[in-house]
Formats: C-alpha cells, sequence, structure tokens
C-alpha cells in the first residue's frame, strides 16, 4: 500500500502490485535482474488502474527492458498507453487523440 498526502488535505491510497522477476546471465555472462510479466498500480480512491506488462527477453530477444502500460477508469476503459523501454525511453499516447508525446528520457 503506498498513500500520498495531496494539498488540500487529500489522501489517495495505491496498491503496487510487484511484477514478477527474472535471474540472468548466471552461467555466461553478467548476471541480472528483471521484471516479466504483468502487475497492476490501483487506485482505491477512483478505481483508476495501471496495468504494466513487462516483456521477457528470452535468450536472444530485443525485448530488454520493454514495458508497455495501459492506464484505464473504473469502468475498465483504457485512455493511456504508455510503451518503450524504461531504461531508455517511455512515449505516452492519449488515445481520444491519438496524440504521443515522450514522457521519460
Amino acid at each position: 500500500m503506498l498513500t500520498l498526502n495531496l494539498d488540500g488535505g487529500v489522501k489517495e491510497v495505491y496498491n503496487v502490485g510487484n511484477p514478477k522477476t527474472a535471474v540472468g546471465g548466471l552461467i555466461v555472462g553478467e548476471s541480472y535482474i528483471e521484471p516479466i510479466g504483468e502487475t497492476e498500480i490501483i487506485n482505491y480512491n477512483t478505481g483508476e488502474k495501471a496495468v504494466m506488462e513487462f516483456a521477457s527477453r528470452g535468450w536472444v530477444s530485443s525485448a530488454k527492458h520493454e514495458v508497455k502500460i495501459a492506464i484505464k477508469d473504473a469502468e475498465g476503459k483504457t485512455h493511456y498507453e504508455i510503451s518503450g523501454k524504461y531504461t531508455e525511453s517511455l512515449n505516452l499516447k492519449d488515445l481520444s487523440t491519438g496524440e504521443t508525446s515522450e514522457i521519460f528520457r
């Protein structure tokens, strides 16, 4: 649980799920740990949630560090999508307008 104390005395409570993790490179190369699979962040005040899908890179995949996030309202409708590599850059797409902008580099 995560509680944010916002201006005006408003508190927002979130449940932040932990993604599964994979350990690689134990036999050859440098070892590493990376998140894989799906997890959610849920706002208990509003019912909104972010569904995060971390790609598994496998043996020779280029999916290393890739994430796709769907931002949904309380009814489950997706309004925004975030995608990219969390070590490089992330882009936000507004599904109502189709506009895409970089939000992290």
